[in-house]
């Protein structure tokens, strides 16, 4: 009998999703049909030595034998579309949010009917997906790689003409000089992003809260020149599981991003807190400017590699575009979230939502915050 099931369920499932509609329409027709010829006679049958009910209750046991089973059909051809097309559109997203290793369930891609094919060719093209980053990445590294030499060969030439040159060609020399140099940078950028996908994280476990505060004592120095300052809002303990050094490198650009477009004298926010009320646990960084913020239009944008506001596209400020989206990658990378949004009272404000390790840790979000200035 077992088999026999198995084998009626494996042809339902496989039966294409047109036939399903059709059969249970066919089904609940020819139900009907069947109980208004032989109504009175079933519900006579039905209500043998039922005599004392009264029509009101004549009337829902008819209802319940002629609309119960439609409405049981009716459910699992809904739960039989909606079930798998939730999955795959959970898999897409997560597709869409950087993962690129997701796929449709399996249970769904051996189906032979249309949901099965819309997942096996969901699962092609994000193999495809996959394939064809990675070989980009992989291609942007070797370019990369490939450029350090001639760029050496350039330094070590402008290094050799200084000896032997002019004052006048001095000045050519130090812009030659300016130029190489920040090529090395760019090359150096291009190759930790290009890398970061293809190597693999080194996780353990570290306070958060420790890491913020040598960023931002790194960065407050950096503005004193200029008077800007970094106000902290940190909890006791902010314990995770990750790689540290790529976090680092994420706030190290975020914070040092904010304090570049703020203002002379103004001052960066960074808060972290511990959002264990969130579904999984969760850390909350906050880091703020009082700049003049960004368009609306560019906030999507802004962690797109190379991407620069227009107006913000100004050499004097330094960088080369990759900042936050290398900072994007690493928060991608521990399976969290980053985006930005213009503060209400002004100022860019960049939001990181990292997954906070399960255990004890999760005791030291209980702590309360300190404030200050770095």
């Amino acid at each position: 009998m077992k088999p026999l099931r198995r084998s009626l369920a494996r042809r339902w499932q496989d039966m294409p999703l047109f036939w399903k509609i059709y059969l249970i329409t066919l089904l609940f027709t020819a139900s009907i049909v069947t109980v208004g010829e032989i109504g009175e006679e079933l519900l006579a049958n039905l209500l043998y030595g039922l005599e004392d009910l009264s029509e009101s209750e004549e009337f829902f046991v008819w209802t319940v034998v002629t609309i119960l089973p439609t409405v049981l059909g009716s459910y699992l051809l809904a739960r039989q579309l909606a079930d798998p097309l939730r999955r795959l559109t959970c898999a897409a997203s997560q597709l869409s949010d950087g993962d690129l290793t997701a796929r449709g369930a399996t249970q769904d891609a051996v189906r032979g009917d249309e949901i099965g094919e819309l997942t096996r060719t969901f699962n092609y093209m994000a193999t495809h997906f996959e394939h064809e980053f990675n070989n980009e990445r992989r291609l942007l590294a070797d370019i990369s790689h490939e450029l350090r030499s001639p760029l050496t060969r350039m330094s070590l030439a402008v290094a050799l003409l200084r000896r032997q040159a002019s004052s006048r060609q001095a000045v050519y020399l130090d812009r030659l000089e300016m130029e190489s140099e920040r090529m090395n940078a760019l090359i150096a950028h291009l190759l930790d992003y290009a890398r970061r996908e293809l190597e693999t994280m080194r996780p353990s476990a570290f306070d958060l809260c420790d890491i913020v505060r040598d960023v931002a004592r790194d960065a407050s120095f950096e503005g004193m020149d200029e008077g800007k300052t970094l106000h902290l809002s940190l909890p006791d303990s902010a314990r995770m599981f990750g790689d540290p050094a790529l976090l680092r490198q994420a706030l190290d650009n975020v914070i040092r991003n904010a304090l570049r477009y703020t203002p002379p004298g103004a001052s960066v926010d960074v808060t972290l807190s511990v959002q264990d009320s969130a579904t999984p646990p969760q850390l909350c960084v906050r880091v703020r400017d009082h700049g003049s913020g960004v368009p609306e239009s560019a906030l999507r944008d802004m962690f797109r590699p190379f991407y620069r506001v227009e107006a913000a596209r100004n050499r004097d400020r330094g960088g080369v575009g990759l900042g936050l989206a290398l900072a994007e990658q690493a928060v991608r990378l521990h399976h969290g979230r980053i985006r930005a949004r213009n503060a209400h009272e002004g100022g860019l404000e960049v939001i990181i939502r990292l997954p906070l390790v399960p255990g004890d840790e999760e005791a030291d979000s209980a702590a309360p915050a300190t404030s200050g200035r770095a």
